[in-house]
């Protein structure tokens, strides 16, 4: 066979050649010629769009796990094309995303306690404290069938939970605030009680909780106007102080005056202002088959020179809202061709009945979750189901993914 020309050219025109050949392709085909192999895929890289409309990670290739962590083996499912490109990321393997945020970063943990920010298109990995340094967590500790498990401190008690389990539900949701790692704040809701607790990547060791009686039961947290806010279950939202110091705290900024604490809470900003997201879903009833499934979104508008609650019907008429377990993000169709204004793109992030299944030890019948995924028409109130799936629960859960930087 005579030799390869191609590969015996010099390697900055070698370089140069296959750059010049990737510029030339489309989307579809750039995402492809970037998992050919490691040097292909630095020379994409740089070539996706900033403004690459979102896709959704899904595990790949009818993958499915007894748990919420993913294989070495990711799928990137693209609505638009309804079309799914394969990634092989090792430094995934039997770890949960529990986070996805600004430029394409991914929070992650093992359930050997290992917390880290992974970027999947560069690979670029930080190391961030561990489970063992959040406050009130003693472990590992061995078990006699080489398993081992967590002490774990838990409303005025102490517990011991299997590290498979921890790994699944310790941390509710976390938050990068910066597309820059070394620059940013981390803040997660951890614990079964679902307290907020931050970390600086590169400066602190350990996971320094946020002070005050409400720091309980939160679901969503957003950088608004420089100032950290975050929302509990009950629709009480709460302005973070102290960010960045040893004595960090919460106050409460407004109540929600209804309280229907069954509509999952997101945060929301666009254009400047902030909005509490309430995602309406069905009861969860045995045997139904449409139990859980989002049926409608309310809308409040926050005005924090009130502070007040301001009705409104929509959040924009020129932003494409996108929430689920990620870092909040809105998009311009302007910007992003192929999203649509006045929507809401939604993904499953209610980990309710995974818990009930794994601590209460309800029926696996009644099990539900990680398959409630679509897109909400706010003008005309009709929903799409757009990721296909015939189970009622999809394990590991899909989750947003953007190279957006907003």
């Amino acid at each position: 066979m005579p030799p390869n020309r191609f590969t015996q050219l010099p390697g900055d025109l070698h370089d140069q050649l296959l750059e010049n050949i990737a510029k030339s392709f489309d989307l579809d085909d750039l995402l492809c010629f970037s998992l050919v192999c490691k040097k292909w895929e630095s020379i994409a890289t740089p070539l996706l769009p900033p403004k690459l409309l979102p896709l959704l990670i899904v595990p790949y290739n009818g993958f499915t796990s007894e748990t919420t962590v993913f294989n070495q083996t990711l799928g990137f499912y693209s609505f638009d094309n309804e079309k799914t490109y394969k990634i092989e990321t090792p430094q995934v393997a039997n770890r949960r995303i529990c986070g996805s945020c600004k430029g394409g970063w991914l929070i992650t943990l093992h359930k050997n306690g290992e917390i880290q920010v992974f970027h999947p298109f560069s690979k670029k990995l930080i190391n961030l404290p561990p489970v063992t340094e959040f406050p009130g967590v003693i472990g590992p500790l061995f078990t006699k069938g080489n398993s081992f498990l967590y002490n774990v401190a838990s409303k005025g008690r102490r517990e011991n939970v299997l590290a498979e389990k921890m790994c699944e539900f310790y941390i509710y949701k976390s938050v990068m605030f910066s597309e820059f790692p070394s620059k940013g704040v981390v803040i997660v809701i951890y614990g079964f009680s679902r307290r907020l607790a931050y970390c600086r990547p590169g400066k602190d060791k350990k996971w320094i909780p946020l002070k005050g009686d409400d720091n309980s039961n939160f679901e969503d947290v957003i950088l608004h106007q420089g100032k950290f806010y975050a929302v509990q279950d009950d629709g009480n939202v709460y302005v973070l102080g102290g960010i960045g110091s040893s004595s960090p705290s919460v106050e409460l900024v407004l109540s929600e005056p209804y309280r229907y604490m069954y509509y999952k809470k997101h945060l929301v900003e666009c254009k400047g202002d902030l909005f509490l997201v309430s995602r309406i879903r069905n009861p969860l009833e045995p045997g139904d088959e449409e139990a859980h499934l989002t049926t409608g979104f309310d809308i409040k508008k926050i005005d924090l020179s009130g502070p007040s609650w301001v009705s409104v019907d929509n959040i924009d008429k020129d932003s494409a809202v996108f929430v689920g377990n990620n870092d909040f993000f809105s998009l311009s169709p302007l910007n992003v061709p192929g999203c649509k204004g006045n929507h809401i793109y939604f993904t499953d992030d209610c980990l309710d009945q995974f818990v009930s299944a794994g601590y209460l030890d309800c029926s696996e019948d009644d099990v539900y979750g990680g398959h409630d995924i679509g897109i909400y028409n706010n003008v005309d109130d009709v929903f799409v189901r757009f990721y296909p799936s015939v189970s009622k629960i999809i394990k590991p859960p899909p989750v947003w993914f953007t190279t957006n930087s907003y």
